[in-house]
């Protein structure tokens, strides 16, 4: 059974992750990988130094990002999408939706301009950070089917997916059953993913250490941000397939 990672941060999405693009493909490369997303949160920086390096250790390489969208349901609100660029036209449209985030939208992308960059792309929700997990988080499945309903209209058919993702995280149980039994209902296919966010699972401490530094906190603090893991690392093949065992559809 076959597995890519599609969701990982580099250390160009800032202060979030420890991974140099460097080190992320020699440990691809390592742990058997023949392909590797990119998908840094709002950025783009490392895209040319993922693609040429991916290229000369005969990786291929899929260059994505993590856009924050704003939220029709509340404006104030913005939450991550994970978008991969399928054809050229896509990845232009990455960097127009980088771009404007950068520039023009530094709260999100509203909803009505991204849609004019949505041709070339795939796209899969988040993880528990998502609009939608957020929906079935907190008891509102219409939300979460209209919200997905909303993004395959937006993407086309066969080009949004929903995110088995399974970090140890108690409310990822929630959100697997309900993607499982919304899949069979409505269609829309399932996908494996794991935000990487660190290399190895050691590495769990100098990414608090990196978190802590990016909002101001004290280590002691037991209230600031955390992952609540030691999941985010570079899962290899076989532990992927031992933690989503039950879903092999998304695999």
């Amino acid at each position: 059974m076959s597995f890519i990672h599609l969701q990982t941060y580099s250390a160009y999405t800032l202060l979030s992750s420890t991974a140099s693009v460097g080190n992320m493909i020699f440990k691809a490369k390592q742990k058997g990988f023949s392909s590797l997303a990119l998908t840094d949160r709002n950025v783009m920086y490392g895209a040319i130094e993922f693609f040429k390096l991916c290229q000369k250790n005969g990786i291929k390489p899929i260059v994505g990002l993590t856009a924050d969208v704003e939220s029709e349901d509340t404006p104030s609100l913005s939450y991550p999408l994970v978008m991969l660029a399928e054809t050229e036209k896509g990845f232009k449209n990455l960097l127009k939706i980088s771009s404007t985030i950068q520039t023009k939208a530094k709260n999100g992308i509203p909803m009505k301009w991204l849609k004019h960059y949505c041709k070339g792309l795939i796209a899969i929700t988040p993880g528990i950070e998502g609009e939608i997990e957020q929906a079935i988080i907190n008891g509102n499945e219409d939300l979460a089917k209209g919200l997905i309903l909303k993004f395959e209209s937006l993407f086309g058919r066969g080009h949004f997916y929903l995110s088995m993702q399974n970090h140890q995280l108690e409310q990822e149980k929630l959100i697997r059953n309900k993607f499982c039994d919304i899949s069979k209902e409505v269609g829309i296919p399932l996908v494996a993913t794991n935000h990487v966010q660190y290399l190895e699972q050691e590495d769990m401490f100098a990414h608090e250490c990196l978190l802590a530094i990016k909002n101001g906190e004290k280590l002691q603090n037991d209230a600031r941000e955390k992952l609540g893991s030691d999941h985010f690392y570079l899962k290899t093949k076989e532990e992927m397939v031992e933690y989503l065992a039950d879903f092999p559809e998304a695999l």
